[in-house]
């Protein structure tokens, strides 16, 4: 079994701790997304950038020796700044849709196995009455060699984080 880390950019350690594996979710866009690239702020022909606060998301994806993984594709798909994915199966939903937010892009890493991305945080959503999920952003690693892999990205310091049971449910190790 592969250990896939995704790594900050700046440094690289002496050892690599294994990112925990994590569902994909009920709302990955397999299907034709709207994006072609790494940035989910801008689609063309839009009216203007995505609304919520910017972020500029960038990493590496080593393997568990801590050598860098290049040309592996990775994808990222998440919710607006309202709480809402751009997906069939949130159409009900009566969370506002942004209309210049891609909810979906990838990149594919370089030589040094690094990737980027252009985003806004996402807004929390209520998965169920009893659950309201915190602002995440789902990640998918497609390396060259090896199986897909797929994570979750969370906010430190969200108070929901500490009674969403997908993140509560990662094991200290």
């Amino acid at each position: 079994m592969a250990a896939w880390a995704l790594a900050p950019s700046a440094g690289r350690a002496a050892w690599v701790l294994e990112t925990p594996s994590q569902p994909a979710g009920p709302y990955y866009a397999p299907f034709r997304p709207l994006s072609i690239d790494n940035d989910l702020v801008f689609i063309p022909g839009g009216d203007g950038p995505a609304k919520g606060t910017l972020l500029h998301l960038s990493g590496r994806v080593l393997d568990q020796w801590g050598r860098p993984i290049p040309e592996a594709r990775v994808e990222i798909w998440q919710a607006n700044s309202h709480g809402r994915y751009n997906h069939p199966r949130h159409a009900d939903s009566r969370i506002p849709l942004d209309p210049n937010f891609q909810g979906f892009g990838h990149d594919a890493t370089d030589g040094d196995g690094s990737y980027s991305f252009r985003t806004v945080k996402p807004g929390p959503y209520a998965d169920n009455p009893g659950w309201t999920r915190p602002p995440h952003i789902h990640f998918a690693v497609f390396p060259p060699k090896g199986p897909t892999w797929t994570t979750q990205m969370y906010f430190a310091g969200e108070a929901l984080n500490d009674d969403d049971f997908l993140l509560n449910g990662i094991s200290d190790g």
